[in-house]
């Protein structure tokens, strides 16, 4: 009797978790009689070859496979998993194109007929998958022109530098009681003596506040002259009226 075979070759890794996904894809034909009827429950014999390059390539790799159909004439094989001398785990699947030719013995034995030789498509690129993480670099390219160098920025000018208090050779400072006046025409002019004499006449600070306790609301202004190494003179007046009623203190800082 003729038959002819149905065939379909699923593609599906069998998961192979920790230690890597086996070489394995699945086959499924469907074996028929010549009017296309199913063949149920018939041993069969078939050999797989995979083709290097083209449909005419003589066979990299062969396994084969005894199976029964089933009630549906349905054959499944798991290709990778026949009897064979190769090692199919050695195909490099990114150097195809690869086919697969399909060979069949209907009673069961190994007088093979050939059935069918198609090409492999999806298949060995997701074997490929399972070894495309470790394979090799390629060559690293050659290295670009290297761009224009852009123009340099412009410095800003250097600010003056200001003074620190860390460079004072002397510093010295106190306070004064300015007291209160009462004449109208009279500017209160207090002299101030350094406790310890400066090399040079020195630079100095000085400013007013009120007494405690004090019930006026006055503005003075201090004028400080007459610097030298000893001493110098403050010159108090008011700056909202001519005379005060309440005591004032002067607190000055010198230092050079």
């Amino acid at each position: 009797m003729r038959f002819f075979f149905t065939s379909i070759i699923s593609v599906f890794i069998l998961m192979g978790f920790s230690q890597g996904a086996p070489n394995l894809f699945n086959y499924q034909a469907i074996l028929r009689d010549v009017n296309g009827e199913p063949i149920v429950n018939t041993p069969v014999g078939l050999r797989f070859s995979i083709l290097q390059g083209s449909i005419t390539s003589s066979a990299i790799y062969s396994e084969e496979h005894n199976s029964v159909t089933n009630d549906y004439g349905l054959v499944i094989i798991e290709i990778g998993s026949g009897t064979t001398t190769g090692d199919m785990s050695t195909i490099d699947w990114s150097n195809g194109p690869y086919y697969m030719s399909t060979e069949a013995d209907y009673n069961g034995g190994t007088n093979y007929v050939d059935i069918s030789t198609s090409q492999l498509l999806s298949v060995p690129y997701a074997l490929y998958a399972e070894t495309a993480g470790n394979s090799s670099l390629g060559p690293t390219g050659a290295t670009g022109p290297t761009g224009a160098t852009g123009s340099a920025g412009v410095d800003g000018a250097t600010g003056a530098t200001g003074p620190s208090f860390a460079s004072f050779t002397n510093m010295q400072g106190g306070k004064v009681d300015i007291g209160n006046v009462t004449s109208t025409e009279t500017l209160k002019v207090v002299t101030v003596t350094f406790p310890q004499p400066f090399t040079n006449p020195p630079n100095v600070i000085c400013t007013a506040a009120e007494e405690p306790n004090t019930i006026y609301d006055d503005s003075f202004n201090l004028t400080v002259r007459q610097i030298t190494t000893i001493g110098f003179e403050i010159v108090v007046n008011r700056v909202d009226g001519t005379w005060w009623g309440q005591d004032i203190d002067a607190y000055w800082l010198a230092f050079e």
